[in-house]
């Protein structure tokens, strides 16, 4: 009785230890590729580092890269190679996430002084943000005089037009972002699904929909339940500015943080 007693307690601690082992093992991944911005050609030998956590990994000739052993949370990822500018961006990770983004760089520029132009207004007030982030090249802009080229036309169709964005329309003349380049896909989890109201209106469920922000708030983020935001209910004319960001490796850090959608737009009104 004493040696099966023994066996017992031999047999829970090898059950304990298995347990902590796997616990242990269930840590998310990163991976990805590294690509030059508009063009998507892949960069060779770029380091992404989460430097918290002080793990790193170098992008192959494929641009691709991985990095294992991430615990849950929330860390700032960056990207760095010699002939490019640096990125940084916070991304989430679950117990179990596998985060897969595309890193989007943009050759080093030297910054020239700034010359005013007579009879151009320097950027005031919410469009001097807006105005930055587009000389630093991390997303792809719309500016009041590109919008209005297409002013008989409809938000969603300026959209269209930009890189990695695709277009999904429905009836009453309504229309989303979803998908493309530098989405963060998780395996424990799938895409949201559409809310009843928004399905009524021809849109689908199993798409990952862009984030939209309309002067600094957000009117979706791909919460359970939450209704999909229809690009073409605002007017060109109404808009002095859009962004657009493919996913978590550009999307400005004040807007980051979004785990069901895929891509941000940021819409600027007059």
């Amino acid at each position: 009785m004493r040696f099966r007693t023994r066996g017992l307690f031999a047999s829970i601690a090898m059950i304990a230890l298995a347990l902590h082992s796997a616990r242990a093992q269930a840590q998310a991944v990163l991976k990805g590729m590294v690509l030059v911005n508009i063009t998507e050609t892949p960069i060779a030998g770029a380091e992404v580092t989460l430097p918290a956590l002080n793990l790193r990994a170098t992008s192959d000739s494929s641009g691709r890269f991985l990095i294992r052993g991430i615990p849950a949370g929330n860390y700032a990822v960056t990207v760095r190679h010699i002939r490019y500018s640096p990125i940084s961006s916070l991304l989430s990770f679950g117990a179990t996430d596998t985060v897969d983004t595309d890193m989007l760089l943009t050759a080093a520029q030297t910054v020239l002084p700034t010359v005013a132009i007579a009879g151009e207004k320097a950027p005031t007030g919410k469009l001097s943000a807006f105005d930055e982030r587009r000389r630093s090249g991390a997303g792809h802009f719309l500016t009041e005089a590109d919008l209005k080229k297409n002013e008989n036309g409809r938000l969603a169709e300026a959209l269209a037009r930009l890189p990695g964005n695709k277009v999904l329309s429905g009836s009453s003349q309504s229309s989303w972002l979803y998908g493309g380049r530098g989405v963060q896909s998780r395996s424990s989890s799938s895409t949201p699904s559409v809310d009843p109201f928004d399905k009524a209106k021809g849109a689908k469920s199993g798409y990952c929909y862009s984030a939209v922000v309309l002067d600094g708030i957000f009117v979706y983020q791909g919460n359970p339940g939450e209704s999909l935001f229809d690009l073409n209910s605002v007017l060109l004319s109404e808009i002095a500015g859009v962004e657009s960001y493919a996913g978590g490796a550009t999307i400005p850090a004040m807007y980051n943080g979004t785990r069901s959608t895929c891509g941000l737009i940021v819409i600027w009104t007059k």
